[in-house]
């Protein structure tokens, strides 16, 4: 009687095994196209640098950063894909595909200028971010536990950081802000990897019971997550360490 109870529960183990190393598969996918993604867009913008009409888009797009209004619409605007691509990968995975290759250019633009300003140490940072990732979203995919109860927490903190930085640099030009807020950004950010790897593995059984085009949507969603806290993580490394010119903003809008 006792070896026929064992059976089942060994049958039970190996089975929750079996279903967490697939979960573990499709996690280290989704971080795996965003890391191509990441290294895709600095090839990219590396081969458009030489395009008059782009250089022309990224000054544009750097102007409309002197002001406070014009800078929460261009951060509104960025998300605003993201959000498309996500609310669409189940219902809708050609529209959801579509506005994933729209929020890759999106995204990338603030890589372009980036790019133009401090070529030189592109490459390291690249290297210290990648590794970042894959160390921090490892720990997120080691945790079994759901971990969506994050995110609530990170929202906030989120929040709270670009309501300072904004308010600091436009109104109470304090100082400390600024370091402050780095370190914030930074924890925040890596919190976030480990968050976003941990919700793209736990969204496995979903992708792979929809399955087709919708599998291939849900994977690209999750990683644009992933994708935006490396371009992120990415920025502060490099701005941490250098100043760029005119980081006030001329006005308020």
């Amino acid at each position: 009687m006792e070896k026929s109870n064992e059976a089942p529960r060994r049958a039970k183990v190996l089975w929750t095994d079996e279903d967490y190393l697939a979960k573990l598969r499709y996690g280290y996918l989704t971080v795996t196209v965003a890391i191509l993604s990441f290294v895709g867009l600095l090839v990219m913008n590396y081969l458009l640098l030489d395009n008059a009409l782009y250089i022309k888009i990224l000054v544009t797009y750097a102007k409309a950063y002197r002001g406070f209004i014009r800078t929460i619409l261009i951060i509104i605007a960025t998300i605003i894909p993201v959000v498309i691509c996500r609310r669409n990968a189940v219902i809708r995975p050609v529209r959801s595909i579509v506005f994933y290759f729209i929020s890759l250019f999106v995204w990338g633009l603030p890589l372009g200028m980036i790019m133009i300003a401090f070529p030189q140490v592109i490459i390291p940072a690249a290297l210290q971010v990648t590794v970042l990732t894959l160390i921090f979203c490892s720990i997120g995919m080691l945790f079994k536990k759901d971990l969506s109860s994050w995110g609530s927490i990170l929202g906030f903190g989120l929040v709270s950081v670009i309501l300072a930085t904004l308010l600091s640099s436009n109104f109470l030009h304090l100082s400390f802000v600024s370091s402050l807020s780095y370190y914030a950004t930074v924890v925040i950010f890596l919190g976030y990897l480990i968050y976003d790897a941990n919700i793209a593995m736990n969204l496995y059984p979903e992708a792979k019971k929809v399955g087709g085009l919708c599998l291939v949507s849900i994977l690209l969603a999750s990683s644009l997550d992933i994708l935006q806290d490396i371009i992120i993580l990415f920025m502060e490394s490099i701005l941490s360490d250098n100043d760029l010119d005119g980081d006030d903003f001329d006005s308020f809008w």
